[in-house]
């Protein structure tokens, strides 16, 4: 009798450990991701690009009327990343420094499909570089998309 109370004690803590592990668990980590973007400038001024590392797939940005205090553009932008597993859409606000061509933004996520849906609401950091004004002009840097 002994034996088979023990045995019934140690399975419920079990199953009382295998019930509380999952809200103990840790958060999901930042999904990280490397951009590489170029301008397209007709019909509408516009980026397109790759994104590659915890997401991979193609990048649209969209700029809205920006702003130029001194050296430096503050913009607005909506971003769309289409994968093979659905599609990430966001928006953003930034700063790009028109003498170190450095640019960050901070923004969310507002839509997604597939398996990306869990994304909305996330809080998006963006950082990188360009390259000087131009006829064509690259950008590169990362999107790391923050849970919670």
């Amino acid at each position: 009798m002994k034996t088979k109370s023990a045995t019934t004690l140690a399975f419920a803590l079990f199953l009382g450990c295998m019930l509380i592990a999952p809200i103990s668990a840790q958060p999901n980590k930042p999904l990280k991701c490397e951009l590489t973007m170029n301008v397209i400038w007709l019909p509408v001024p516009h980026w397109e690009g790759t994104v590659t590392g915890d997401i991979v797939g193609t990048v649209t940005v969209n700029e809205l009327p920006p702003s130029f205090p001194g050296k430096t553009e503050h913009f607005s932008e909506t971003f769309e990343i289409v994968t093979a597993d659905g599609v990430i859409r966001g928006l953003d606000d930034g700063v790009w420094n028109m003498k170190t061509y450095k640019w960050r933004a901070n923004g969310y996520i507002t839509e997604a499909t597939g398996i990306w849906t869990g994304l909305v609401g996330c809080h998006v950091h963006e950082m990188g570089t360009t390259s000087p004004l131009g006829p064509e002009v690259t950008a590169w840097g990362t999107i790391t998309i923050m849970y919670g």
